[in-house]
C-alpha cells in the first residue's frame, strides 16, 4: 500500500472505520467469553492505561515499542545512545527526533523541521509529498 497515491490508502482504510459501530456485540470481550458471562463483565477487564507503555519492568516489553505512526523509522547508534527518525510526510513539524538508551524506552526529543519550505505549499495539505524515509547518517 506504500505506493498508492494517499487518497486511495484512506479509502482502503474505510471499510475498517466501521467495525466498531458496525454492532459488533462481541468488542473487548475477552477470547472464550460471551457478552453474558461474568468474565464479560467490565469488573473482569484490566484496566485500561491512557498512556501506551511497552516497557513491562520485569526485563521484558510488548509491540509495538512505538505505539505511534514513526513510518520508515531510521536508528543510529551514538555511544550507548540510540536515536530515531521517522518519515512525517507533510506533516508540521516535522522529521522527529526521538532518543533511547534501550530500543525500548523512547522520549521524543524534537523536530528536526519546524515548517517545510516552501510554506505557501505546505500551508495547505501536500498528501503524497513531504519528507520520506530519511536517514540519521
Amino acid at each position: 500500500m506504500r505506493f498508492l497515491p494517499g487518497w486511495l490508502r484512506a479509502a482502503a482504510a474505510l471499510p475498517l472505520l466501521w467495525l466498531p459501530i458496525a454492532g459488533c456485540k462481541t468488542a473487548g470481550v475477552p477470547h472464550g467469553a460471551t457478552p453474558s458471562t461474568p468474565a464479560a463483565s467490565s469488573a473482569a477487564l484490566p484496566a485500561v492505561s491512557a498512556v501506551w507503555v511497552a516497557d513491562q519492568g520485569d526485563g521484558t516489553y510488548k509491540n509495538p515499542v512505538l505505539h505511534a505512526d514513526y513510518s520508515d523509522p531510521d536508528v543510529v547508534r551514538v555511544g550507548s545512545d540510540y536515536y530515531l527518525t521517522a518519515s512525517s510526510f507533510q506533516d508540521i513539524p516535522g522529521l522527529p527526533i526521538l532518543h533511547s538508551r534501550d530500543l525500548v524506552n523512547w522520549e521524543l526529543l524534537s523536530y528536526a523541521l519546524p515548517r517545510q519550505q516552501p510554506a505557501a505549499v505546505f500551508d495547505v495539505p501536500q498528501h503524497g509529498y513531504g519528507v520520506w524515509a530519511p536517514c540519521l547518517r
